[in-house]
């Protein structure tokens, strides 16, 4: 990402690089999620970005990262 399309594109960008180890990732759960959601994870920043919930083989609900359902 340069600083760029940071100005361009909307959404939220974090500059940052994560001082977790490998294995460990920041978020905070919503309440709003289904009980099986999974998060899924930016390896770069080390943060959630998102949630995932399997529902038949190749078929996932996505989630973002404030629990809002986006697309199945």
């Amino acid at each position: 990402m340069n600083a760029g399309n940071a100005i361009t594109e909307p959404g939220r960008y974090y500059t940052f690089q994560s001082p977790l180890s490998g294995n460990v990732f920041f978020e905070l759960r919503p309440r709003v999620l289904p009980r099986n959601a999974q998060p899924v994870l930016d390896e770069s920043s080390g943060m959630c970005i998102g949630y995932s919930v399997a529902q038949a083989p190749g078929l996932w609900q996505i989630y973002d990262v404030q629990g809002h359902f986006c697309s199945t």
